[in-house]
């Protein structure tokens, strides 16, 4: 453990993403073992789903059992500078006849952080590593089914993967709460199954990015706003050519352009608003087939009531568009479905304490929502509603 600190106090920094991933799960992990049981927060949660897989005549309500535990910590170090670090699990069981659309996901972060002067101005750099593991069953909203090929061999794994990322970001305070910052990141994402057997293409590839944000703060206004650039190169999904045949030796290079802004009021002591809006445009390096325009706005509502209980209600609204009508089927092995996509949902969520535990509140939460997709192939639009009842307890 010591030896991690003396690394990052000298900002030994010259890591792949696949090393800082592992560093970070590692680090985050290692850091959950060895602190007290106060990190930790956990959620249980019992609902039912109308729609798990999405249909767009789905015939009966399937229950389902949430569950997540996070922990959060810090860890200061000498001359201003910190170590945060987190490890979340979440997952979603539905019963048996839905089981095909449970979901579980790891994640871990390991953060660094060093603050100084630059000519009087206050200044941060961050460093983090972050890495995640996700597991689910490909689900085919127009088989109806497991997804598989015309073969009928089984595609149920095709989306499981394992993610890295390792990032920095510079940034310099002005008066008045304004903020520049610089933020560059490196990933990779590695399928777990390819399915080389079966002729599919990979869907593996790495990502570089970079995104500069201004930042506002003040009183009970805070905006931040960010365009981005990112570069995504596949390992070995290739092009298509405007027959829709795949181009050889051309892999697949997907640029996005993309913007983002966040809004966050407080109305009155107890009242806050937030909005979030944002969007890019993707475009491949070939005949376009993979081009798209993304825009999605979501807005939520807080009331604090008496008695540490809380009522939120938000919405959003999507749009997905492929702006060419593509050869391919529109449900394809790569899991795109539909060539414009529009949705919408609400949700509300209420949350209070039940009883207290150790000191320390168990509070009881009820979440509903629904949503839907008006798809370009009609058979793929679908509604969805969900109501769940659940605890959540936090040991601090």
């Amino acid at each position: 453990m010591n030896t991690v600190m003396e690394l990052l106090d000298k900002q030994v920094f010259s890591v792949s993403p696949p090393c800082a991933a592992m560093l970070a799960l590692s680090c985050s992990l290692l850091f959950s073992l060895s602190s007290p049981l106060s990190a930790l927060e956990a959620t249980l949660e019992e609902g039912m789903d109308s729609n798990p897989f999405k249909l767009s005549d789905p015939t009966d309500l399937s229950r389902y059992t949430r569950l997540a535990i996070e922990h959060k910590g810090k860890h200061d170090l000498a001359n201003k500078r910190s170590l945060r670090y987190s490890a979340a699990w979440r997952s979603k069981w539905y019963e048996a006849d839905a089981s095909d659309a449970d979901k579980h996901q790891l994640d871990g972060r390991l953060r660094w952080i060093n603050r100084f002067k630059i000519g009087g101005r206050s200044a941060n750099l961050l460093i983090t590593g972050d890495v995640r593991m996700d597991r689910r069953t490909y689900y085919s909203q127009i088989q109806r089914g497991v997804a598989s090929t015309s073969g009928g061999d089984s595609l149920a794994e095709r989306f499981d993967y394992n993610s890295a990322r390792v990032a920095a970001e510079f940034i310099y305070r002005f008066e008045g709460g304004r903020s520049l910052a610089v933020y560059a990141y490196s990933s990779q994402r590695d399928y777990v199954e390819d399915y080389d057997g079966l002729g599919l293409e990979s869907l593996d590839y790495t990502e570089n990015g970079v995104q500069p944000t201004f930042r506002y703060k003040s009183g009970g206004l805070y905006l931040r706003a960010f365009v981005y650039s990112r570069e995504r190169c596949y390992d070995e999904l290739l092009n298509d050519d405007l027959l829709g045949v795949n181009i050889e030796q051309s892999p697949v290079s997907y640029h996005f352009n993309g913007y983002g802004v966040l809004l966050k009021k407080s109305l009155s002591e107890k009242m806050s608003f937030k909005a979030y809006l944002s969007g890019y445009h993707a475009r491949d390096d070939a005949e376009g087939y993979r081009d798209l325009n993304y825009q999605k706005l979501d807005l939520l509502m807080t009331y604090t009531l008496s008695g540490q209980r809380m009522l939120e209600v938000g919405g959003h609204c999507s749009s997905r568009d492929y702006l060419i009508d593509s050869a391919r089927p529109p449900e394809s092995e790569t899991g795109n479905a539909g060539r414009l996509r529009e949705t919408c949902g609400i949700r509300v969520s209420y949350e209070g304490p039940l009883t207290q535990v150790e000191g320390r509140p168990l509070n009881w939460r009820l979440r509903m929502s629904h949503e839907f997709e008006d798809n370009s192939d009609n058979y793929l639009s679908y509604t969805r509603s969900m109501v769940s009842l659940g605890l959540n307890y936090s040991f601090d």
